[in-house]
C-alpha cells in the first residue's frame, strides 16, 4: 500500500511541477519569497510556514532553483503529500474506489491552482492530508492514541495557515457519521473530545487564534453579512471545486451516505462562515475551503458509478488545467520580464520598489535583482524619515560601488501619493532622492525606472 502511495506522490508531484506557474497568485506570495531571500523565518500570521520553507530552501539549494521556484516546488510537494496520504486513507475506507477518489482530489481545480503557485494553501493540504489519514484510521480502529495524534495534526495544520483552526469542524463530524451505526457513540464522542482539546491546546501554541478572531471581527475591512452568502458559495465553492462541488451531493441518493453527507455539510459551515467574514469582494477561489475536498472526493467516489466518476475526473482535470493556464498567462509579467532582460541582462542591481504589482515579476524573472520595498521607510512620519536619510544614503552609496540602484516608476508614484494616509514620509524621501541624486530615466516594455547617480 505504501509503495502505491509513493507512486501517487511522485505522479502528482510531476503533474504539479509540470503545471508550475510563473506568476504570483496574490499579495502574500511576493512577501513569502522576499522573506525566503532574506532568510527570515517570521511571518505575521502563520507561525510554521516560513520556518519550513526556509528549511526546505536550504535542503534543495544544491539544485540551484530561484527563490520563487523554490516556493512553487514547496507548494507542489505539500499538495502531492496530501494527495498521497489521502490515497492511503481511501484504500482503507473504500479499496475498490480509492484510485478514483484520489484522482478526484488531486485533479480538483482548487487543488491544482494552489499546488502550482507560491502560497500557504498548497502546503497546508499536506498537513490536512495527515489529519485526514488519522481521522480515517480513527474511523476504522478508534483509540485514544490516534485521537491524540489527530488533535496534534490539526493544530500543526493551523500553524501552517490559520484556516487549519477549523479543520476539526469537518473531520470530527465525518468521523462520527462514519461510525454512527457501528460504534459506541459515547466512546466516539470521548475521542472527539480528546482530539478537540489537543487541537485547541496546540493551536494556542502553534497558531494565533486570537489574531484569527480579530480578523473574523474586522473582516480585513471587507463587507460582511448573510446577504453575501450566495456570492461566497459561487466563488469559493461551486466554481473553485467544480464539478466536485456539485456532484458530491449525489451522495444524498445513497442511503448509506446520507449521514456522512449531512456531516460534511455541517463541516462546511465554519469554513463558509470564515469566508463570509473575510473574503467578500476579495475572491480566494477556494483557498480557505481546500480541506473540504478530502471528504467531498471520498463521498463522490462512493456515490457515483465508476464510469461516471471517471468522466467526472476528466472534467475536473480539464477545468482545473485550463484555469491554471489562464492564471499563468499574464501579459504584464511577460512584458515586465522583457523589460528587465533588456535593461539588466541578468546583471545584479538594487531596485527601490513601491508598487506591489512590480514586485511580482521582479521576483519571478529577476533573480539577481535585489528589491528594497520603500514602504518600510515611507510609512514613517516625515521627521523620522529625515533622521533616517543618512542611513539611506549610505546604503545607496555602498551599493553603487558594485552595481546600480534604481527607483522604479511604481516607487516614485508611491512616494508622491499621500492621499491614503499610509505614506506620510513618502514626499520627504522623494524630495531627498531628487535633490541628492541624478535620475537617469529608462523605459523598456513594461519596465519604467530611474537609475540613481550620486551628484
Amino acid at each position: 500500500m505504501w509503495g502505491e502511495a509513493g507512486v501517487v506522490f511522485v505522479g502528482f508531484l510531476l503533474v504539479y511541477l509540470t503545471l508550475g506557474q510563473s506568476v504570483f497568485y496574490k499579495g502574500d506570495g511576493p512577501w513569502i519569497v522576499k522573506r525566503l531571500i532574506d532568510g527570515s523565518t517570521d511571518y505575521p500570521h502563520h507561525k510554521l510556514y516560513m520556518p519550513m520553507l526556509v528549511a526546505f530552501g536550504d535542503l534543495v539549494a544544491p539544485l540551484g532553483m530561484t527563490p520563487y521556484r523554490t516556493g512553487v516546488v514547496f507548494s507542489a510537494v505539500g499538495s502531492a503529500l496530501g494527495v498521497c496520504l489521502a490515497h492511503v486513507a481511501f484504500r482503507w475506507l473504500v479499496p475498490g474506489r480509492a484510485w478514483l477518489a484520489t484522482l478526484l482530489l488531486g485533479l480538483c481545480p482548487a487543488v491544482l491552482l494552489f499546488a502550482t503557485v507560491v502560497e500557504f494553501h498548497g502546503v497546508l493540504l499536506g498537513f490536512a492530508g495527515i489529519a485526514f489519514l488519522l481521522a480515517a484510521h480513527l474511523a476504522i480502529k478508534p483509540g485514544w492514541i490516534v485521537a491524540v495524534a489527530l488533535g496534534i495534526a490539526t493544530s500543526v495544520a493551523a500553524g501552517v495557515h490559520s484556516s487549519g483552526l477549523v479543520l476539526p469542524g469537518v473531520l470530527l463530524p465525518w468521523f462520527l457519521a462514519r461510525r454512527w451505526h457501528i460504534g459506541t457513540r459515547q466512546h466516539d464522542l470521548l475521542l472527539c473530545g480528546i482530539a478537540g482539546a489537543l487541537h485547541l491546546g496546540g493551536a494556542f501554541l502553534l497558531a494565533k487564534p486570537d489574531q484569527a478572531t480579530h480578523f473574523l471581527e474586522t473582516g480585513f475591512s471587507h463587507p460582511q453579512g448573510i446577504e453575501h452568502l450566495p456570492g461566497i458559495l459561487h466563488v469559493e465553492w461551486l466554481t473553485a471545486f467544480f464539478p466536485l462541488s456539485i456532484v458530491v451531493f449525489a451522495a444524498a441518493f445513497r442511503r448509506g451516505l446520507r449521514l456522512q453527507l449531512l456531516a460534511f455539510v455541517i463541516g462546511m459551515a465554519p469554513y463558509l462562515y470564515a469566508a463570509l467574514r473575510l473574503l467578500v469582494g476579495d475572491a480566494e477561489f477556494g483557498a480557505y475551503l481546500l480541506p473540504l475536498a478530502f471528504v467531498a472526493a471520498l463521498l463522490t467516489a462512493i456515490a457515483l458509478p465508476r464510469l461516471a466518476t471517471a468522466l467526472l475526473v476528466l472534467t475536473s482535470a480539464t477545468f482545473g488545467i485550463v484555469q491554471v493556464r489562464q492564471h499563468d498567462d499574464n501579459e504584464y509579467y511577460r512584458a515586465y520580464a522583457a523589460g528587465l532582460n533588456e535593461v539588466f541582462a541578468g546583471k545584479p542591481a538594487l531596485l527601490l520598489v513601491g508598487n506591489p504589482a512590480e514586485v511580482g515579476p521582479i521576483l519571478v524573472h529577476g533573480p539577481r535583482l535585489t528589491i528594497y520595498p520603500l514602504n518600510e521607510v515611507a510609512e514613517w512620519l516625515p521627521e523620522l524619515v529625515r533622521k533616517g536619510l543618512p542611513i539611506f544614503d549610505k546604503v545607496v552609496r555602498d551599493t553603487t560601488r558594485n552595481h546600480p540602484v534604481w527607483l522604479t516608476a511604481g516607487a516614485r508614484t508611491y512616494l508622491s501619493t499621500t492621499a491614503d494616509g499610509h505614506t506620510p514620509g513618502g514626499p520627504t524621501l522623494l524630495a531627498h532622492i531628487q535633490a541628492t541624486y541624478g535620475l537617469v530615466e529608462t523605459k523598456a516594455h513594461a519596465f519604467h525606472g530611474w537609475r540613481l547617480v550620486p551628484k
